[in-house]
């Protein structure tokens, strides 16, 4: 039986404060994500990083969909999860 989703790929968390990973932007470019919940695109790779904070955030499937948003809104685990997640087959 499969229920939910398996995670491909994690990015390690050492303490409890996993929930507001990431806690600085500095290693955060060309780092794996997938969207929660439904959407067209759904695993993203940050593409590009500017000075005001913003993450420019490109779709795995269409490199021309790119949402840009500030970094911090990665901390929301109702919308983004680190790593690439799949849903289960069969």
């Amino acid at each position: 039986m499969c229920v939910g989703h398996e995670l491909i790929t994690e990015i390690p968390m050492a303490h409890q404060g996993q929930q507001n990973h990431p806690n600085h932007p500095d290693r955060l470019l060309a780092s794996k994500w997938s969207r929660i919940g439904e959407g067209l695109h759904r695993h993203f790779w940050i593409s590009h990083m500017d000075r005001e904070g913003s993450v420019y955030m490109t779709s795995v499937l269409d490199e021309s969909f790119v949402e840009v948003f500030h970094w911090r809104e990665l901390r929301d685990r109702e919308r983004w999860s680190p790593g690439w997640s799949v849903g289960c087959e069969g």
